[in-house]
């Protein structure tokens, strides 16, 4: 169809001219609310190039007409909308992530966000600084939350368990299985310190009440206290090897705690524990069990109040004429030695001096003669014995100081040959000093 359409022909459903002419060959065109339907548009067919600025405002869209399907990326920046003109009514949850949340200034380690100086709601990066002291609390709502700090080593270096056992804290250092209120662990040697300066003392106290309320006193009664244990690996678990516990000796009074100390070991081929030694208040030390065992050779102590040697054994005595004939116990306690022997004098004709060898300990500082006076600048001390000619007959046994040989005195004084108690039986007894 061909024909021709006047310029005032063209109306709206309302029946207003769209496009009218002032006669010399200028349009406008009037568009009224609703006069064009969105079907009539094609895509795209208006964009920014066609519009004036403030062409469109709030009142031209309603809510939801414009979402992010209709506008491209950067579409609308900062100088196309007022302060406040986008709200939380206006925005879902997370529209605003961390791609596009904009910090004032870039922020370096050991900074924090802060409000903006003179901004409402604004944030910056700030340092804490050395006046940083305003009080922090974490996790105020008591959620059931673990609180972690990790290093470059360790991703546990700091470790609190969220929803610890009957409300008490627990804390791993290394750890984040913490079986007590504090629990450390290391691939190397485990270490504490606890340094004090200017004289004072480094100090690890163990305190107990009975109290059931914390920060409360009652009264601690005996057995009360701590225990310094250690537990060993047997390849599957830990078990415990050695203790020590500290405890109230009896019910405690007002300025009145009498304390004890035990010490436990484990026997080979058992897992627990067996009391060894016990320390009462009075200082008194008891060995629950075991013994006590001193080196072979003693560390002498010139102190006469302190015991620096135990010794049991066995000893041999002979002379010239034969080794070991008398034979015999001893046992040395400090510097002082008891001894026992019994034997036959060997057989012999020989009137020569019978002198005996073989004693423990070299005698010292002998002065007196248990057996009565013997003759002789040697005589030092002489030990009773019998012999068993002619019954019991007293001899002496006469120590040589600074030696471990003795010679036989007989009853008057005389000095006993080889022959004199030839074939004899002997038993002696006798202490003497030495400072071995």
């Amino acid at each position: 169809m061909t024909g021709i359409i006047k310029v005032d022909d063209l109306k709206d459903a309302g029946g207003n001219s769209i496009i009218s002419s002032n006669g010399s060959g200028t349009f406008t065109y009037t568009f009224n609310a609703g006069s064009i339907a969105q079907a009539a548009l094609a895509a795209d067919i208006i964009d920014g190039t066609k519009l004036a600025d403030d062409a469109i405002n709030s009142e031209h869209y309603t809510d939801g007409s414009i979402d992010n399907e209709h506008i491209a990326d950067d579409a609308i920046d900062s100088e196309h909308y007022a302060d406040g003109s986008i709200d939380l009514a206006h925005m879902s949850s997370q529209s605003v992530d961390e791609d596009n949340l904009y910090i004032s200034n870039s922020g370096s380690n050991g900074q924090f966000l802060s409000k903006q100086s003179g901004n409402n709601g604004g944030l910056t990066w700030a340092a804490a600084g050395a006046d940083f002291d305003t009080a922090i609390t974490i996790n105020e709502s008591g959620a059931d939350v673990n609180f972690r700090i990790e290093d470059n080593n360790n991703i546990n270096a700091f470790f609190i368990e969220g929803g610890a056992s009957a409300g008490i804290p627990r804390v791993g250092i290394g750890t984040a299985s913490p079986e007590g209120e504090i629990h450390t662990t290391s691939t190397g040697i485990g270490k504490a310190y606890f340094d004090s300066f200017d004289g004072n003392t480094g100090e690890i106290a163990l305190r107990t009440s009975r109290s059931a309320t914390v920060g409360n006193h009652g009264v601690s009664q005996s057995g009360d206290g701590g225990r310094l244990k250690l537990y060993v690996s047997d390849g599957t678990n830990f078990e415990e090897a050695a203790r020590i516990e500290l405890a109230a000796d009896a019910t405690a009074a007002n300025n009145d705690t009498p304390g004890r100390i035990k010490f436990y070991t484990t026997a080979d081929g058992t897992n627990s524990v067996t009391e060894r030694m016990l320390i009462d208040n009075t200082g008194l030390i008891t060995i629950a069990s075991g013994q006590i065992n001193f080196p072979d050779s003693a560390n002498v102590s010139t102190d006469a109040n302190t015991l620096d040697d135990y010794q049991e054994g066995t000893f041999n005595l002979g002379s010239s004429q034969a080794s070991n004939f008398l034979t015999g116990f001893y046992t040395k306690i400090g510097r002082m030695v008891w001894f026992t022997c019994a034997g036959v004098i060997p057989t012999s004709g020989n009137s020569a001096t019978q002198t005996l060898t073989g004693l423990p300990f070299t005698v010292k500082d002998q002065t007196a003669n248990l057996g009565g006076d013997a003759e002789g600048s040697d005589a030092q001390i002489g030990i009773v014995g019998h012999h068993s000619d002619s019954g019991a007959i007293a001899v002496k046994f006469v120590l040589s100081n600074n030696s471990t040989n003795a010679n036989l005195f007989q009853s008057d004084n005389s000095v006993a040959t080889h022959a004199t108690f030839s074939g004899d039986t002997f038993n002696l007894a006798g202490f003497y000093t030495t400072d071995a």
